[in-house]
């Protein structure tokens, strides 16, 4: 059975209509919840999704450390982080931007579904100064003849000055049953070269020769102009992810020796996840005047 969590935009809520509890480290969160049995818990700090289980009692497709830290502006280690509106360092911004610590409102609840949104404020305004909202859209939905999740996420500017660029990507954890037994599919556009920038070897561009890609020791590297539909298998379980709007992929593990420098890593679960995430990076997305921008994730897996 494959399950769906959907991530896109459309009116402001009461309060009364929101159903938000307190969770961990007193952040607030909603769960999701499908008839099926699937759930999925979204953190309004960072929109940030922890949890997605595909039925009742079920592994989550998405792993979260043990030692993440739940706090007011810190980064959470695991489940979906929210990059943007800058990757990593590459560019003036804070690495990896702010909206991963930013608090997203509220616009629309259902079971299965909730709307985020992340608005241009005087604190995201004197790090980057785009007047934008940042429409988040998840739910649970059920896909004709199946379940599987469908993440979109639609950004839009408003803006009278100057056109504007920013990079994104969706830091997804997924979890693997073993890291060392981790084959990545799909990356590669019919028969076209696939570049990446090796972020482990000084960001140098790198041609991939292989069609199964296998994670061993620490990879960190940024696959230009993918493949929009990427196949994660490690022993029994498969994940697809499926993108639409999106156009490179990051492919990260720390491995053993460096993930002992993550303090929100327990010693061995470097082999419990592997990073792929969907994003476009290089280069940046160019938004006009009152434009608009959007993407598509589709998540499925047999977890």
């Amino acid at each position: 059975h494959y399950y769906c969590l959907i991530i896109s935009k459309t009116g402001t809520m009461s309060e009364e209509e929101i159903q938000v509890k307190k969770g961990k480290g007193g952040l607030p969160y909603v769960t999701l919840r499908h008839v099926s049995g699937a759930s999925a818990d979204v953190y309004l700090q960072g929109g940030h999704i922890t949890r997605f289980t595909t039925h009742a009692g079920g592994t989550s497709v998405l792993f979260t450390s043990e030692k993440a830290v739940f706090a007011q502006g810190s980064a959470i280690r695991g489940g979906i982080p929210v990059i943007f509106p800058q990757f990593s360092d590459m560019g003036k911004l804070p690495r990896h931007g702010f909206a991963r610590k930013g608090l997203f409102s509220v616009r629309e609840q259902a079971a299965n579904k909730v709307v985020l949104e992340l608005a241009a404020d005087e604190k995201t305004t004197s790090i980057w100064p785009a007047q934008f909202r940042f429409v988040y859209d998840v739910s649970i939905e059920q896909a004709e003849g199946s379940l599987s999740p469908e993440l979109v996420i639609r950004v839009t500017y408003h803006n009278d000055a100057e056109p504007r660029e920013f990079s994104i990507a969706l830091h997804t954890y997924f979890t693997v049953e073993d890291i060392d037994t981790v084959r990545v599919a799909g990356l590669q556009q019919g028969g076209q070269p696939l570049h990446y920038l090796d972020n482990a070897d000084g960001r140098k561009e790198k041609l991939e020769t292989d069609l199964e890609i296998p994670v061993r020791g620490e990879v960190d590297r940024v696959y230009l102009d993918t493949g929009r539909s990427i196949d994660i298998r490690s022993g029994a379980t498969h994940t697809r992810m499926t993108m639409d709007g999106f156009k490179d992929v990051v492919l990260w593990n720390p491995g053993h020796d460096h993930s002992k420098n993550f303090s929100d890593l327990l010693p061995h679960d470097y082999k419990k996840f592997v990073c792929l995430e969907a994003g476009s990076i290089v280069p940046p997305v160019s938004i006009a005047p009152n434009g608009q921008w959007t993407a598509t994730l589709r998540i499925q897996s047999s977890l």
